[in-house]
């Protein structure tokens, strides 16, 4: 089983290097200072990560990638009781996607 660790230091290396967030209306490139909807990105791949018995441990990480300032990075957020709204409604808006794996 991959740590969370081992997924982000493999999606750096491979030039995911921007940490998208969470923002109301959207993902926020820390690069740019733009709000992206999440229509207008590229999934790349889907990491879901559970602890064995640590709810903290459970999070999904996005590689995504064509963003307005064309940065790739990693959009990671925890699920369940743990989400924020904001992580939640992007969550939403990213699984809804018809190219999401």
């Amino acid at each position: 089983m991959d740590s969370l660790r081992e997924v982000l230091d493999r999606l750096v290396a491979a030039g995911y290097d921007v940490d998208f967030y969470a923002r109301t209306g959207g993902i926020g490139c820390p690069d740019c200072g733009e709000t992206i909807d999440p229509a207008g990105l590229v999934i790349d791949e889907v990491w879901r990560l559970e602890g064995e018995s640590d709810p903290d441990e459970e999070v999904i990480v996005y590689a995504l990638s064509s963003g307005p300032c064309g940065r790739r990075g990693t959009y990671t957020t925890g699920y369940g009781p743990n989400a924020s709204s904001d992580d939640v409604a992007v969550s939403l808006a990213l699984r809804g996607r018809p190219d999401h794996p």
